[in-house]
């Protein structure tokens, strides 16, 4: 009897066994495969079977395929398949999401096709895994203060980043200082950026945070002191463009138009390539009559040699054509833009804002009207200049929708709205800029 009871037990556990070595044998087979899809299908370098077949190493399977896309994206980027690229990017992103320099480069990626809400999320979420270094904090500050996001930016700095136990090493201690600073002068005034200010000595002695110092010194009504920090920071660092940059510019807004100039002839000389060099110089001969006439035709046309291949530098030159009515300047530009097809007619744009400067309504009404029946991009979002346009021409009541909708807008974003109502101002349209700061009527209801 106990015999004939231990053959069925013995014949289940053969079973047993037979089954547990099949699962074996079809898990290494399936492993083998896996390995085989990835090594010889694929060619993912640094994939082994090893990894595949022990469960707790697969994550560095995960990590091979994440760094192989990271680098076919990069290579995609570089040959000019960014959509590719993109897709590339994210994929890596997507196997290795603690990996900073695929987070770094998709955040790149999303900034050059001009998706900078998702260059900014994609860094933020990363922000847990960041290493000590700091490179996705560095990269989320300069992209904020690029976009122009300063409540952000000082919420980044004062609790994000604190609440996170990061801590900024010395060299990007004094960085990360001069961003909380600009950030408090764009959101609540120089007297608060200068109280700031004053607590970090350390930003004081960085010659390339003196051109905001300098703007503080300036909005706190002190242009001596703005000019002389800026002179004393020039002649411990020259090579510092914006040192320039700001020095002219504060030197006209101060009304010293012989040291604008001399500071400007400076920086052209110092940086023959760079196009708000030449600028600067247009601008100081901005009356273009009398003594300014000849310097700034030579200014000019010095400027379009140099630079007419670049489109982002004719844009430039069409911008302050723009603010300053030089509207047969930005005819031009506008006309050549028409002829190259470059950036689809943009420039229309410029040169309807020139005209505005100029307050020639009739013909800023007329190059309108030929843009918008065109079905541009450029006339479907531009309903500011659209605003101008119609108050120009005295359709109050067509100013007043534009100005609707941009009111819808920029409902949740302050900063936006202040942006444009320095615009219409700059144009003349102080009006428009009142009407567009009053309440929302939702909220005054409320």
């Amino acid at each position: 009897m106990n015999t004939n009871s231990a053959a069925p037990a013995r014949r289940w556990r053969r079973f047993a066994i037979a089954g547990i070595a099949s699962l074996i044998l079809l898990y290494l087979g399936a492993a083998t495969a896996l390995w085989a899809y990835y090594d010889l299908q694929r060619k993912v370098p640094g994939v082994h079977w090893i990894d595949i077949a022990v469960c707790t190493r697969f994550g560095r399977v995960q990590k091979a395929v994440g760094d192989h896309h990271l680098a076919e994206a990069k290579k995609l980027w570089q040959d000019g398949s960014y959509a590719k690229g993109l897709f590339l990017a994210r994929a890596a992103l997507s196997k290795s999401p603690h990996d900073t320099d695929a987070r770094l480069f998709l955040a790149q990626c999303w900034e050059a096709v001009g998706r900078t809400e998702f260059a900014g999320r994609t860094l933020e979420e990363g922000l847990g895994d960041d290493s000590a270094e700091l490179p996705l904090a560095r990269a989320l500050v300069t992209h904020y203060l690029v976009a122009g996001q300063y409540r952000e930016l000082l919420a980044l700095l004062r609790t994000k980043l604190p609440a996170l136990g990061h801590q900024a090493v010395a060299t990007d201690r004094v960085g990360f200082q001069q961003a909380e600073v600009q950030a408090v002068f764009e959101t609540s005034g120089a007297e608060e950026a200068d109280v700031l200010a004053r607590q970090y000595p350390e930003l004081g002695q960085l010659a390339t945070a003196a051109p905001l110092l300098a703007r503080i010194d300036f909005a706190r009504g002190q242009p001596e002191a703005a000019l002389k920090r800026l002179h004393e920071a020039l002649d411990r660092t020259p090579s510092e463009p914006i040192i320039h940059d700001t020095l002219v510019d504060i030197a006209i807004k101060a009304g010293k138009t012989d040291e604008a100039l001399k500071a400007a002839e400076r920086f052209v000389e110092s940086f023959p390539s760079l196009p708000e060099a030449e600028l600067r110089l247009l601008e100081i001969h901005g009356s273009r009559t009398d003594a300014d006439r000849g310097p700034w035709l030579q200014s000019c046309m010095r400027y379009l040699a140099r630079f007419r291949q670049r489109p982002e530098a004719l844009q430039q030159l069409a911008d302050l054509a723009a603010c300053r009515g030089w509207s047969d300047l930005a005819f031009l530009l506008y006309q050549n833009s028409v002829a190259t097809g470059t950036k689809d007619r943009a420039f229309a744009t410029y040169y309807i804002g020139s005209l505005l400067s100029h307050q020639d309504y009739e013909r800023a009404d007329a190059a309108w009207r030929d843009l918008t029946s065109q079905r541009s991009a450029q006339a479907d979002s531009a309903p500011a200049l659209a605003a101008m346009v119609a108050a120009g021409s005295g359709r109050e009541g067509e100013a007043l929708e534009h100005l609707e909708r941009l009111r819808n807008d920029t409902a949740s974003d302050t900063q936006r709205r202040g942006r444009l109502a320095r615009l219409f101002r700059a144009f003349g349209f102080a009006t428009l800029a009142e009407k567009l700061l009053q309440p929302n009527p939702a909220v005054t209801g409320s």
